[in-house]
């Protein structure tokens, strides 16, 4: 039994309201209410494990990457199935990264001018 046990169970039980607004004693039991709200987080949680399904699936962020450090993702392109490009900063380096299922590889080591050259040409479609 974990520390969580017995908080959940106390709120579940003193959640269901067993009066009516009028002060009267509703028509459901305890059990009743008790089901209702088990299936209300049976529901709940299905949903939150939907959304993180989803966002895997569609290869989304869960949480975005904070860097603290020298070591930062500049921009990532997805290629096809579970492959996919990265450029990384790290430091003063500039590394083209390569990923997939049989792992990582360093493309090619990249210059600052490089990128600002790149990203003029895209945008000028040069």
């Amino acid at each position: 039994m974990n520390r969580w046990t017995a908080p959940v169970a106390a709120f579940l039980l003193t959640a269901a309201p067993l009066w009516a607004a009028d002060g009267q004693l509703s028509d459901h039991g305890a059990g009743y209410y008790l089901a209702r709200a088990l299936i209300s987080l049976a529901v709940v949680l299905t949903m939150i494990y939907g959304a993180f399904y989803i966002a895997r699936r569609l290869r989304l962020p869960l949480l975005p990457a904070r860097s603290a450090g020298p070591l930062r993702v500049e921009q990532s392109l997805a290629l096809g199935s579970g492959h996919m490009l990265h450029i990384v900063h790290a430091g003063e380096r500039i590394i083209l990264l390569s990923t997939g299922p049989g792992g990582t590889t360093v493309v090619a080591e990249l210059r600052p001018e490089e990128l600002t050259a790149g990203d003029a040409e895209s945008r000028h479609g040069d």
